[in-house]
């Protein structure tokens, strides 16, 4: 049981009413102390009474999804029974920071009479805006006097829920595919596709779901003492060897309400999704504290474990470590790749002599460049206003041009992408280096 505001102020009021009648040697004023200061003896003590009879009760809460796609709505609504309490009761329920309301209120303050209890229903819908572990609750209840002197704070904590917020790559698939391709190939032209699922066996692994039914080995499944699955994998002659690198140092950070870091992690899933299904060869390195190396491979095991990595990768706490690809590149690749480095290159020196190492390995460099002005939140405040486009932005788009000449003198390629189509601009010139 805790005194609000109100009480407290009542009680400063008492004692200065005291002190005073003692000085002045007023009666009145030591009367309206007792007053009030018995009137808050006897809302505490029917308020205690009354919480002791007090049962709060979780009748229903809505069902979310162990995982949720990132921006995809959650409704959710809850229903409270309160039971033996007569006062004012504010029920409020707690949001993580990777969700935003937009629709309804997360609290609501009613008055409960003579009938001392009823059902609560509480109904808001929320947008998870970031990528990441979060919860919804738990449900909070402040309980006060009708006068608005005591209150005490019950929590239900089988209220709490918790899910993930996972990347959006897992809905593009490949239904972009068609589309991207027709906006790359000449008019009339036409994607060469290959037939069948290749000749040359690479291993045999165990059924995952989602598998084509046609791959399944038959005989060594049978021959399985516990009746599992297993499929082939082959290998077909038309194949890109992709090496992906996130620059996940501190500039990553940047970006309202997303990050930069959150726009490599839904490129680098779709294509990983879509080098799975055409049959690539994809690498990864995460450049980091910590790192992550994915040598180049097809198996799907592998390739699930970092997508399950992606979905909670954050910026590390140190500046861009891109300076030591080149020699990571030498030790993990056998042949001619595609190497997408995607990075703001913000603090890195010497941008050409990673492109110069990378083409003397044999690989074709493709910077995914962000250009960061379109990223950086823009200020409302006037005068910060004006000095933001006077100085801020020129400079960026200064640096962004700077840089972006650099990688073309030393023969690399760049794409310059802006948030609102960051993936399909990366999966269009995965698809151009392929047909």
């Amino acid at each position: 049981m805790m005194l609000t505001s109100k009480a407290r102020a009542l009680v400063i009021l008492s004692l200065v009413l005291v002190v005073l009648g003692l000085l002045l040697l007023r009666i009145e004023l030591l009367l309206s102390a007792s007053l009030i200061f018995s009137t808050l003896v006897v809302e505490a003590l029917s308020f205690s009474k009354s919480l002791r009879n007090t049962s709060v009760v979780l009748r229903s809460r809505s069902r979310i999804p162990d995982r949720v796609i990132v921006d995809s709505i959650i409704p959710v609504k809850t229903t409270i029974s309160i039971k033996g309490f007569r006062g004012l009761v504010r029920v409020s329920d707690r949001l993580s920071e990777n969700l935003e309301v937009i629709e309804g209120s997360t609290s609501k303050v009613f008055l409960l009479k003579n009938n001392g209890g009823g059902d609560v229903n509480l109904e808001y819908t929320v947008k998870a805006v970031v990528r990441g572990s979060t919860s919804i609750g738990p449900i909070t209840l402040l309980l006060m006097d009708p006068l608005g002197l005591v209150g005490a704070i019950r929590v239900v904590e089988s209220s709490q829920v918790f899910f993930s917020v996972v990347p959006q790559f897992y809905t593009y698939w490949f239904k972009e595919k068609t589309r991207i391709i027709r906006r790359i190939l000449p008019p009339g032209g036409h994607p060469v596709h290959v037939k069948g699922f290749g000749v040359e066996l690479e291993y045999i692994r165990q059924y995952m779901p989602g598998d084509d039914y046609r791959r399944i080995a038959w005989t060594v499944s049978a021959r399985s003492t516990m009746g599992e699955l297993y499929v082939k994998e082959t290998s077909s002659d038309v194949r890109l060897n992709l090496f992906i690198v996130i620059d996940a140092g501190l500039e990553s950070s940047l970006g309202y309400p997303r990050r930069l870091i959150d726009y490599y992690v839904e490129a680098t899933g779709a294509l990983i999704l879509s080098a799975l299904k055409l049959g690539d060869v994809v690498g990864l390195y995460i450049a980091g504290i910590p790192s992550l190396l994915l040598p180049p491979t097809r198996r799907k095991e592998y390739l699930y474990m970092v997508l399950r990595h992606l979905e909670t990768l954050n910026p590390s706490n140190t500046k861009s470590m891109l300076s030591r690809i080149p020699s990571i590149l030498g030790n993990v690749l056998t042949g001619k790749a595609l190497v997408i480095y995607m990075s703001s290159l913000e603090n890195v020196d010497d941008v050409g002599s990673i492109v110069d190492e990378t083409r003397a390995l044999g690989h074709i460099p493709l910077f995914v460049l962000p250009y960061t002005p379109s990223f950086i939140r823009i200020p409302k405040d006037r005068v910060k206003l004006v000095e933001y486009y006077g100085l801020t932005l020129s400079r960026e788009q200064e640096r962004i041009e700077r840089v972006k000449r650099e990688l073309l003198v030393h023969g690399a390629r760049v794409l310059l992408v802006k948030p609102v189509d960051f993936t399909l601009r990366v999966l269009e010139a995965y698809y151009a280096m392929r047909f």
